[in-house]
């Protein structure tokens, strides 16, 4: 008896053409049914393996996501490049945040995400402010490298700059002031004013920032080996 399902899971032996594997139907059946199987449409996940088994799931993923942003995009785009806000930083910034002093801030590429899509963030560079590879903000951060001077509000005071590692994720309204200095895989979290530094791997929150958590370690590096 023939069986010759296009999208079979595996033909049996001797099925086609009497046993004939050379029949290029039965090579085909045999090679690719399992494939066509998985991959048919209405059965769970089809449109990803048939992504992936063409090598171009991961490009598929970066048009999604590249067209799911278009509005912010161009909303960035309008407020920054023709009407002039954060006209001066070369990178996207979102649309309702503020950035000064762009020409003192350095950020490796993968931070330019988060000053497109995270809002209401304020970052002032006039100290300078250095940001390494993957760091992450949330919406509504305040870095804020200077000070006014008390003696006269209208200078402000010289220090360091304020440099955060790479692997940091800074959570919503986090404050982060002159000087501070953080190691990389420090988390700081929603709402805390940072005055002091960290070293890496911290975990630190609260309006007076101590550590809630033992380190996490290097980046890729599991929490319990960073206990021990």
């Amino acid at each position: 008896m023939r069986n010759n399902r296009l999208a079979g899971s595996v033909v049996a032996a001797g099925a086609v053409r009497g046993g004939d594997w050379r029949h290029p139907e039965a090579r085909f059946e045999a090679r690719w049914g399992p494939m066509l199987t998985v991959m048919t449409p209405g059965t769970p996940g089809w449109r990803r393996r048939a992504l992936e088994s063409a090598g171009l799931y991961g490009l598929a993923c970066r048009w999604r996501t590249a067209w799911h942003q278009l509005p912010l995009r161009s909303v960035n785009f309008l407020f920054q490049r023709v009407i002039g806000l954060n006209r001066g930083c070369p990178w996207p910034v979102n649309f309702t945040s503020v950035v000064t002093s762009a020409e003192n801030i350095r950020i490796h590429p993968t931070v330019r995400a988060s000053f497109a899509i995270s809002g209401g963030c304020y970052i002032q560079g006039l100290n300078g402010i250095e940001i390494g590879a993957h760091t992450l903000f949330a919406p509504g951060v305040k870095i804020i490298s200077a000070n006014h001077d008390l003696g006269n509000y209208d200078t402000w005071v010289a220090s360091g700059p304020i440099r955060i590692g790479g692997g940091c994720w800074i959570g919503a309204n986090a404050v982060i002031l002159p000087g501070v200095e953080l190691g990389d895989g420090v988390v700081v979290g929603a709402g805390a004013v940072v005055t002091r530094s960290f070293e890496p791997g911290a975990i630190i929150g609260g309006s007076r920032p101590g550590r809630l958590g033992s380190p996490l370690g290097s980046p890729g590096q599991p929490r319990d080996a960073a206990d021990k």
